[in-house]
């Protein structure tokens, strides 16, 4: 049997009841809880009992016949109850042929029957696994032993839920199970929490009791209603003295079930006139209304449109059908698409053992997975299968490869991992750094020292960090140091290689063209600042060895000073010099005039003081006999006067 129980959340009407003992009543003790909330598609409850007075003599058995059930209902859930007065109770009983445990649900001081002692007792057992069919049929009920001569069993009852398949009707079902006492005197339970939203197409109220006495019980009220005739009721085996009574009470309620109810009570009690009491076990209140139309799975189909399971999306008419023991599509067949292979392995779903994953079918290699690969209801039972002396259990991470196990010899960069520690050996050297041969970045993976960033050595023709060479610029300017056969004559100092900017006369070959640079005007001579002569190294025309221009303040040959002395008298000529012939020695301020024509003492007159110059501009000259040369009117002939002067120079 399946369980087709719908989800409580989904209910339009909601049972969510509480059944406990009225407060105020002085004569109860015990408890009854709440033991199940179900909704099912159309079905309901039928219970059915029988009594069980037990002798001393044995056990009796006991006969309960199921009936009504229809014949296209499927059994839900099925419970035996029985209960036991006094002693220690029985937890064991036999259904049907098999023996079944029970779980004592409640128990209560024995004060009715004092002659018993001990407590009554009730005790539930889930039976379904022993009904066939819908449920009908009769079932045999024994093994309640006395114990200690002073436990009795009072009787036992079958409830049986179930559902008749039709979507379109809701079956709400509420069970509170236990032990109380009732002395004398009515004992109440109160349904409350539920709301009747729509009209119900039955309603049914349902309670289990133990009694003491051959009589039936006293009146039985289901809310304001008197409610005695709708009881079913089962006696006892009357031929012992306390005519032991099991009493099993259906009553049909629809009369007073009304839309909007939420709360309602049920009550018996034992008349006083008996001096007896009960021993409740169970109370059941039951009703079916329409079924809400829902969607509450999304999947676009109500119930009302024949969704058969509201809470699954992956459920509705025409869905694909899968191996899931569900009917997906709602045709009311399970399964029943054997063609259908869901993860693609060639096996059809209701073949293969997980539809959803592929390695998995019959026949599959079993991997040591904790699952069971082949199918064959066994999980990692395959040993070695490649025979190498280690099985998939045991670490072989390739049981079918004798060449790959844990500790086997490792093919670097294949791909494969022999050696079963997780990965391919694709790092040699063990730097961290994996072989580029296989998609790293070490473009040495026999060389610890050569990985990405690591340090470089240069001119060693080895490339440490792996940027694609050698390190032959040290100093990044862009050529190769002459170390290895390039231009830069000091590849460390970035300001030095073939073309760079020269600084003259730091004494440093910037520009590698062998020397530093003294002789920038490119004369032949050196500056004088390191080591050279050229007293200016921007001029070409200035150096020791040109030309100097005289007079013109610029010392061409680098003798410390302008020519101002060409004819090296001592004396300079020029605009500022007072040698008034630089280009003759004879010729400056100390010279001795001589008759020559020259200035040769450089006062502005020309053989002053000498015969051959007519310096009085009388016509004759001292060499030519003038006797007074400064004085006109003496000459050669000149008129002779009377004063004392010889003007005619003749002595």
């Amino acid at each position: 049997m399946t369980p087709h129980v719908r989800a409580q959340s989904a209910i339009a009407v909601l049972i969510a009841a509480l059944l406990v003992p009225a407060t105020g009543l002085a004569d109860g003790s015990g408890t009854l809880g709440q033991f199940q909330t179900m909704v099912v598609e159309g079905g309901g409850v039928v219970t059915e009992g029988v009594g069980l007075a037990q002798r001393r003599g044995g056990p009796a058995t006991g006969y309960i016949t199921i009936s009504g059930i229809p014949a296209a209902a499927t059994v839900n859930t099925a419970y035996l109850y029985w209960v036991t007065i006094g002693g220690a109770g029985d937890s064991t009983a036999i259904f049907n042929g098999y023996s079944i445990t029970g779980n004592e649900i409640g128990a209560h001081s024995n004060t009715c029957w004092g002659s018993y002692g001990g407590n009554n007792r009730t005790y539930r057992a889930n039976v379904s696994e022993y009904i066939t069919g819908n449920g009908n049929g009769t079932y045999s009920v024994s093994g309640i032993q006395w114990l200690s001569n002073n436990t009795d069993g009072q009787g036992a009852s079958v409830v049986m839920i179930y559902e008749d398949g039709h979507p379109d009707k809701d079956s709400h079902i509420v069970i509170y199970d236990g032990n109380i006492r009732s002395d004398n005197t009515y004992d109440l339970l109160t349904f409350s929490g539920f709301s009747v939203d729509s009209t119900p197409y039955y309603a049914k109220a349902h309670y289990i009791v133990a009694d003491g006495q051959s009589a039936q019980d006293g009146s039985t009220k289901f809310g304001s209603y008197t409610i005695d005739s709708g009881e079913v009721y089962i006696g006892g085996d009357g031929s012992w003295g306390d005519g032991n009574m099991w009493d099993d009470h259906t009553y049909d309620v629809l009369s007073y079930v009304n839309v909007g109810m939420t709360s309602t009570q049920l009550a018996t009690a034992e008349p006083a006139a008996n001096n007896d009491c009960l021993s409740w076990a169970v109370g059941i209140f039951e009703f079916q209304v329409d079924t809400p139309c829902t969607d509450d799975d999304g999947d676009g189909w109500e119930t009302c449109d024949g969704d058969c399971d509201d809470t699954n999306a992956n459920t509705y008419p025409g869905a694909p059908e899968i191996c899931d023991g569900e009917d997906n599509d709602c045709d009311g067949l399970v399964d029943e698409d054997p063609s259908f292979d869901g993860d693609g392995d060639g096996f059809p779903w209701c073949n293969d053992c997980d539809d959803t994953q592929v390695f998995i079918y019959p026949g599959a290699p079993e991997l040591c997975d904790g699952i069971d690969n082949d199918c064959d209801g066994l999980v990692d039972e395959d040993s070695d299968v490649d025979f190498d002396g280690v099985s998939a259990c045991s670490g072989d991470c390739n049981d079918t490869d004798p060449t790959i196990y844990p500790g086997a010899p490792e093919i670097p960069y294949d791909a494969i991992d022999q050696d079963c520690d997780g990965s391919d050996l694709a790092d040699l050297d063990n730097d961290g750094y994996d072989c580029a041969c296989v998609g790293g970045s070490d473009c040495n993976d026999l060389n610890p020292l050569s990985y990405p960033g690591a340090p470089e050595i240069p001119y060693d023709g080895i490339d440490q960090d792996c940027d694609g060479s050698d390190w032959t610029d040290v100093d990044g300017d862009g050529y190769e140091g002459s170390i290895v056969g390039g231009d830069d004559c000091n590849d460390y100092d970035p300001s030095i290689y073939p073309g760079a900017p020269e600084i003259p006369y730091d004494g440093i070959d910037q520009d590698c063209d062998g020397v530093d640079s003294t002789d920038l005007d490119g004369d032949g001579y050196a500056d004088i600042a390191p080591r050279g002569a050229d007293c200016d190294d921007t001029h070409r025309a200035i150096n020791p060895g040109a030309f100097d221009v005289p007079y013109d303040g610029i010392d061409q040959d680098c003798s410390g000073a302008d020519l101002t002395d060409v004819d090296g008298d001592g004396y300079d000529g020029g605009a500022s010099g007072t040698d008034c012939n630089d280009n003759d020695d004879l010729v400056n301020p100390l010279a001795v005039e001589v008759c020559n024509g020259y200035d040769d003492n450089c006062d502005g007159l020309i053989d002053e003081g000498t015969d051959c110059v007519d310096a009085d501009g009388d016509g004759f000259t001292g060499g030519g006999g003038d006797c007074d040369d400064n004085d006109a009117t003496v000459y050669p002939g000149a008129p002779a006067l009377c004063d004392g002067i010889d003007q005619d120079c003749n002595g």
